[in-house]
């Protein structure tokens, strides 16, 4: 069995135990067996007296049914080093045994929530209670416990703007999958005078009233449609595809600050969204993507 100890830590374990139990059949034995010096009561302080009177009997009666307990325990199950015992009892098994009978007494009621559309699903009050929770489990360490993203690394899930797009299927990828996003760093390419000029130019792209209008004033406009474009396009809009950002509103992952704008133009970005398909069931992915699609009801 690969979850017991074996070659030396088995060993260990079994040296620990027997002697452990040898040393407590000792203490018993010199405890009610083993003749002592004659009883002798010692006095303190003229009228404390204090006295070496045997243990009491029903002692041992306790300690030697605690033994005997012990014993059986270790022969049916796992505490001797690699001996499984003999019901060969183990706690992989005994959960894989609990997520048979989950499974048998779930699957229906799962298989029907899973085949909900999720615009059906958004409308049940306890599937969306559901999600909350699986939410506050296993993504609010991050994005915070509503949902408003945290310390300029944690994007916010509450608004509209969703780097790798914000629809049902979008979503489920990302839970699914994860993302990694890929900002190069541009400080070897580009002068401390033209990083400067670029981050004036990315700030001004969220000011244009006309998106589909190119930031042309600033001298930096060529390099900005030569590096940038290809990603973020030329009115800076992004591209969900490539899990490039909207650089023409207002919500910034890092900031909007000239000195994290500069910093993630020339050192780069490299922002990861942890795959989540070991963790959590095609039901449970489900859930979450429904009920953030849904602008997560409370």
């Amino acid at each position: 069995m690969a979850s017991l100890p074996s070659g030396f830590w088995a060993g260990w374990v079994v040296v620990l135990t027997v002697g452990s139990f040898a040393v407590l059949v000792l203490l018993v034995w010199s405890t009610f067996f083993r003749e002592g010096p004659p009883h002798e009561d010692i006095v303190w302080d003229e009228d404390l007296r204090e006295g070496d009177a045997a243990a009491p009997i029903w002692w041992f009666w306790l300690i030697l049914t605690m033994m005997v307990i012990s014993v059986i325990y270790l022969l049916l199950y796992p505490g001797l080093g690699s001996f499984q015992g003999a019901l060969k009892w183990s706690q992989a098994h005994h959960l894989a045994h609990s997520m048979e009978k989950y499974d048998e007494e779930f699957e229906p009621v799962n298989a029907e929530i899973l085949a909900r559309p999720a615009a059906e699903l958004a409308q049940d009050p306890k599937a969306m209670s559901a999600a909350r929770s699986l939410f506050s489990n296993h993504c609010a360490a991050c994005h915070g416990p509503n949902g408003e993203g945290q310390s300029n690394r944690f994007p916010n899930l509450r608004d509209d703007d969703w780097q790798w797009g914000g629809d049902y299927e979008a979503i489920a990828t990302s839970i699914r999958g994860g993302r990694q996003a890929a900002m190069p760093a541009w400080g070897g390419v580009f002068s401390t005078s033209e990083i400067d000029e670029l981050t004036t130019y990315v700030q001004n792209l969220s000011l244009e009233t006309d998106p589909t209008i190119v930031v042309s004033k600033a001298p930096v406009a060529n390099h900005y449609v030569t590096y940038c474009a290809a990603c973020h396009q030329a009115n800076g809009r992004g591209n969900a595809a490539l899990g490039a950002p909207n650089l023409a509103d207002n919500i910034w992952l890092y900031g909007n600050s000239r000195i994290s704008i500069s910093h993630t133009i020339a050192v780069g970005r490299n922002g990861s969204m942890p795959a989540q398909h070991a963790r959590l069931t095609d039901l449970q992915i489900h859930l979450l993507a429904t009920w953030l699609t849904a602008k997560m009801p409370n």
